[in-house]
């Protein structure tokens, strides 16, 4: 909020008032950003090189593990953990790490830096399953 101030004071530039103002013009935003996960199971056609279907959760156990061979659409089950970033409610960014060998790689595809609960909550969910 600017206060009212004397006008006359303004011929002194670059001091005084004039400065004040404009930096008060030049605040910058702020901006909220949030992350979010969920995990999914992807249906892929390796010869098309794309997705068929993706099913999401908040928890891995409702999902199903990666297969190696194709089922009987010809399709191959991936599982990923997918992060959603937003910036004041906007969606400016999605990426997947996908499971390979029984683990997550340490950055998703894009960079950003898997949490390590969710690691762990892989290997809980593993361990269920032997």
């Amino acid at each position: 909020m600017v206060e009212s101030f004397d006008k006359s004071s303004l011929t002194n530039r670059g001091s005084g008032p004039h400065r004040l103002i404009t930096k008060t013009k030049e605040r910058y935003k702020i901006m909220e950003i949030e992350k979010t996960y969920e995990w999914a199971n992807e249906w892929v056609d390796e010869e098309q090189g794309g997705c068929d279907d993706r099913v999401y959760s908040d928890s891995v156990k409702d999902l199903e593990l990666p297969s190696k061979t194709k089922d009987e659409h010809g399709l191959i089950r991936e599982l990923a953990l997918i992060v959603d970033v937003r910036e004041d409610d906007e969606l400016v960014e999605q990426q997947w790490a996908y499971v390979r060998d029984g683990e997550l790689p340490s950055h998703f595809e894009e960079g950003l830096s898997v949490p390590g609960r969710f690691q762990a909550e892989l290997c809980e969910y593993l361990d269920s399953k032997i």
